[in-house]
This record gives structure tokens, C-alpha cells and sequence, in this order.
């Protein structure tokens, strides 16, 4: 049911929210959003999350982050944000490993995006 799940989404968004989750709790609503049509809301959420992230106090944001972020663009025909996304990895000290890089190779691949991939 959505309405139950909005709600949760709505207090995590506030700015002083008492909703405490890790990396891998956001990485779960991340991926829910782009599977279910809600990239938007996944946009947004991911922003919060790199906002939040002060390793090593408090991690919000992981390399799964950026794989369901760089998906979800894919899906969204949106590559060249993927490949920002895949460019962008350090300013939060995470780095590619070779499933991203062999994901967002294919799906640039599948996509007649060949000089992208290269």
C-alpha cells in the first residue's frame, strides 16, 4: 500500500526528520523509487543522502547507491546523467568496481552508445 510509504517518505524528507536510516536502509527506498516509477523521488532522495554523508560519523551513501542512481537514469533513457553519476563517485570517496563498470558498459552498449562505452 502507498499510503503508509509516503508517509514514511514525507518525515524523511523533513529537515529535522527523526527517521534514522544507514546506507544500505536508503539504498532499499533508492531502488524502490526507480523500480516503481517514482525516479523523481529517488533524485531527491539521493541529494539528501549525499548531503547527510560525513564518513566516518554517519554514512548515508555507498557504492550500491551510485549503482541503483546510475540504473535508474539507464532506465530512464538518461545516459549521460549515468555516466556523471559514474564520474562523480569520488567527491563522496567511493569508487567504481567492476560490476558498475561492466553495467553501465552494457547498458550503453545496448543503447547504440558504443563511443560512450569506449
Amino acid at each position: 500500500e502507498e499510503e503508509p510509504a509516503t508517509g514514511v517518505y514525507k518525515e524523511l524528507m523533513e529537515e529535522n526528520s527523526k527517521v534514522k536510516m544507514d546506507d544500505i536502509a536508503y539504498n532499499w527506498v533508492l531502488d524502490a523509487f526507480c523500480k516503481y516509477g517514482k525516479f523523481d523521488e529517488a533524485l531527491k532522495l539521493f541529494e539528501k543522502m549525499k548531503g547527510l554523508h560525513n564518513p566516518p560519523w554517519k554514512l548515508t551513501v555507498n557504492l550500491g547507491t551510485y549503482n541503483v542512481i546510475a540504473d535508474g537514469y539507464c532506465a530512464e533513457g538518461r545516459f549521460k546523467e549515468a555516466v556523471d553519476v559514474f564520474m562523480n563517485m569520488g567527491e563522496k570517496n567511493c569508487s567504481p568496481d567492476i560490476l558498475l563498470f561492466n553495467n553501465l558498459i552494457e547498458q550503453l552498449c545496448n543503447n547504440d552508445l558504443l563511443s560512450e562505452a569506449e
